[in-house]
């Protein structure tokens, strides 16, 4: 009775036709042709899923060894096994090479020269410019000292106009 009530139009509509046997086999067959469809698409993705751990696999095998191509640091490494730790245990150190050490002396040597060269040839001119800083900051003090005079002196004078002006105004 409800259902009269509120949605009339609806209740004296006549009921649907149920379901021929083709349209029930049909609906079957589309509903077979949608979870093979799904299942192929779950199967196509596993696939991608192991190709990819796959890939990440051998990534992890390559950062684990040494790959050949431009080694920068060849001939500058040296892996040597030494007695190391309180037993006296052989251990594998990494060391740089003997030529590498001398190369990066001579080239710390250098640096050091090339430094104080500079440090000498700029002295002079550091020099001036110190002495030149120190005659400018003498020349400034004077200049600060006579211009701070200058404004005291005026400030006094304008005192005592203000003061005549208050005088003058009170006769």
């Amino acid at each position: 009775a409800k259902m009269k009530e509120r949605l009339p139009i609806l209740a004296r509509a006549p009921r649907p036709p149920e379901p021929t046997e083709d349209e029930v086999f049909a609906r079957e067959r589309e509903l077979a042709e949608e979870t093979k469809y799904l299942q192929y698409l779950l199967k196509i993705q596993s696939f991608a899923r192991v190709i990819l751990a796959k890939r990440k696999v051998r990534m992890m095998q390559r950062m684990r060894t040494v790959e050949k191509g431009p080694q920068p640091l060849k001939g500058k490494l040296r892996l040597r096994m030494e007695r190391a730790g309180p037993r006296g245990r052989k251990e594998l150190v990494l060391a740089s090479t003997t030529g590498h050490r001398r190369d990066r002396a001579a080239t710390r040597i250098q640096a050091v020269m090339r430094g104080s060269l500079a440090r000498k040839r700029f002295r002079p001119l550091i020099l001036h410019r110190a002495y030149l800083s120190q005659v400018a900051t003498k020349i400034q003090t004077r200049l600060r000292v006579w211009l701070a005079k200058r404004r005291a002196q005026r400030r006094r004078e304008e005192r005592l106009i203000n003061a005549a002006v208050h005088i003058q105004k009170a006769w």
